[in-house]
């Protein structure tokens, strides 16, 4: 997920993260954190593939426990991810997707950092949630709506759409008579 020098933007169905594709550090303090992070995740990724390494730690994807109060329960976590422990086979993402907890739109995109852009990487990130709605269809499918009432509101948001554009054609066509002096 997490590769130094990687240059196409991917999009998977895993993990949410970023890459960085240089290993200068950025220039903005808010950004060293998540730097940190990143780098940290980058480990945890290349020690995955390594043969020597006999099982497999997820909580090496999170941050430090010193930090990070969550890591408390490493034993049972070391437990629930024994399916991972053989070398013959590479950890399968969508496996450790559904172990792990991250639930939120978010997940499952993934987006280079160039030049130490984190911002741009975000706003490429958020742009793709945009012009994908997500947001829209997480509210929209927080609760079962019957059949019926979905089909209702579906049209009601198709008429209200087609009445705005007709009224903005009626109004253009208002200020153009306007502006000729009718």
């Amino acid at each position: 997920m997490f590769r130094l020098g990687c240059r196409s933007i991917q999009s998977t169905s895993v993990l949410s993260s970023i890459r960085f594709n240089s290993t200068a550090a950025p220039t903005n303090p808010k950004s060293k954190y998540l730097l940190d992070a990143l780098k940290k995740v980058s480990k945890s990724q290349n020690s995955i593939q390594d043969e020597s390494r006999k099982t497999f730690d997820v909580l090496s994807l999170r941050t430090d426990s010193k930090e990070n109060p969550l890591n408390r329960d490493q034993k049972l976590s070391k437990e629930r991810f024994e399916f991972l422990s053989r070398t013959d086979l590479k950890a399968k993402p969508k496996d450790v997707a559904k172990q792990l907890r991250i639930t939120n739109p978010t997940a499952g995109k993934i987006y280079n950092v160039v030049n130490n852009d984190i911002n741009g990487a975000f706003r490429a990130l958020q742009s793709n949630l945009n012009a994908n709605k997500v947001k829209q269809d997480k509210i929209n499918q927080r609760f079962h709506i019957k059949p019926g009432k979905a089909r209702e509101a579906k049209t009601i948001r198709r008429n209200k759409v087609v009445f705005m554009n007709g009224f903005r054609r009626l109004m253009n066509v208002v200020r153009d008579a306007k502006r000729r002096g009718y």
